[in-house]
């Protein structure tokens, strides 16, 4: 599977960002606000990223995933989703913002609510799904 250039710039930032400490266990790379905001914010190649699931990182010390699920006119439908990942019960114990969008489904798309990183909430017109 090849990791589009997008995503791939992302996890070298974030990366970067890292303290280096002698001795110390691997650490998910955290993402700032900024860097999610970055990412959500560009273009992606729909076509590269159909029915993807990626670990991006931590977001205020809880795990960000970004999910590109399609349907049946892929990758036309394919839809970009950036979110935690913790159950909507501990949404907002994280900091993040409950968020019902539409997912394609079969030949149609379903109303699904995921638990938004409070910076995507907030830019909401910035964030490319």
């Amino acid at each position: 599977m090849k990791i589009p250039q997008s995503a791939l710039a992302l996890l070298a930032t974030a990366a970067a960002a890292q303290p280096a400490v002698a001795n110390a266990p691997a650490v998910v790379n955290a993402l700032s606000d900024a860097t999610l905001l970055a990412y959500a914010s560009s273009a992606y190649d729909r076509r590269q990223m159909t029915s993807l699931h990626m670990v991006l990182g931590q977001n205020h010390g809880a795990t960000v995933i970004a999910d590109f699920p399609c349907s049946d006119l892929c990758p036309a439908y394919t839809v970009r989703i950036i979110h935690y990942d913790v159950p909507l019960s501990r949404c907002s114990a994280v900091g993040g913002v409950e968020k019902a969008i539409l997912v394609p489904l079969s030949i149609a798309s379903a109303e699904r609510t995921f638990c938004f990183p409070k910076v995507l909430a907030d830019h909401w017109d910035k964030y490319v799904r």
